[in-house]
């Protein structure tokens, strides 16, 4: 909320040495967080959070619909995040127009698994509102599947962010499926309770292990020994008081609470906050219930 800008911006990386931002505008990000924001709001009924969603829906509304080939890069991605954003917000119609403009490209589109899911898990939920996506959703559904299983058979180098949101896009039409694709990540994590970026690598960063952590927070109690272990290291991952030393009293206060992006690396990614908070909200959401 501190480093959002008048506009409704949210600049994706923050250099902790300087206070500035790395790069200015990654759409992308932006629509992702300011769903996580609203998400994260609307479960504990917090209208900071609410409000800041809605200046950065208000933002990406201005210009992702309007000259989008020249203005937005990932288009696709931007476009499914914000129409989670929308139907989080109760804007049903702004997430339908989104909807249309992913499904007249989908044609054009090349499998990329990241991209691929998140247009796949918001074609789900927003067919409940809209039948016309219920069979895109399905055929997006069954390519996922066909490319993780052929993944898995082949024994190549697995990335684990870019597949996990499938336990989320399956979850309530495939339980078993989504299963086994929550059971091969917990495989995978490591011993400080991180997740590797890869199953041929030990390297773990904030962004892709708080991803994980976003998809099995959806079932706290069957992922209950996992999350108990990843949390404690995500918190050891975000800056605090005693932390941030070496930042500079004058932005200091932009850095507090954000999440270093790996322990090589000291900027602060939006995006890693951002699944943290979607996956916060889902537990709390969980525990209500």
């Amino acid at each position: 909320l501190r480093i959002q800008e008048p506009d409704g911006n949210i600049p994706p990386i923050i250099d902790p040495l300087t206070g500035r931002p790395v790069k200015q505008i990654d759409w992308p990000r932006l629509a992702f967080t300011a769903w996580a924001l609203a998400e994260f709001g609307k479960a504990l009924g917090e209208q900071g959070y609410l409000v800041t969603a809605e200046k950065s829906f208000g933002y990406l509304k201005r210009y992702i619909l309007q000259n989008p080939e020249s203005r937005i890069q990932n288009l696709e991605l931007t476009l499914a995040y914000y129409g989670q954003l929308a139907l989080t917000r109760g804007k049903v119609r702004e997430a339908t127009d989104a909807g249309m403009v992913i499904w007249q490209r989908l044609d054009r589109l090349a499998f990329e698994p990241i991209t691929i899911a998140q247009i796949a898990s918001f074609f789900k939920v927003v067919s409940l509102m809209d039948a016309r996506f219920r069979e895109p959703f399905q055929n997006l559904a069954r390519v996922l599947k066909e490319k993780f299983e052929e993944a898995m058979r082949s024994g190549q180098a697995m990335n684990l962010a870019v597949w996990a949101e499938l336990v989320y896009t399956f979850a309530d039409i495939d339980p078993p499926f989504s299963e086994k694709v929550s059971a091969w990540l917990k495989k995978q994590q490591l011993p400080d309770g991180a997740f590797p970026e890869s199953t041929v690598s030990d390297f773990a960063y904030t962004r892709g292990t708080s991803k994980i952590f976003e998809v099995l927070a959806l079932d706290p109690e069957h992922n209950r020994s996992a999350i108990a272990c990843v949390l404690p290291w995500l918190y050891s991952m975000q800056y605090d008081q005693e932390n941030t030393f070496f930042v500079p009293e004058e932005h200091r206060a932009r850095i507090l609470r954000g999440f270093r992006h790996d322990y090589f690396n000291l900027e602060c990614w939006i995006d890693a906050a951002g699944h943290t908070l979607l996956g916060a909200a889902r537990l709390n959401t969980h525990l209500w219930k």
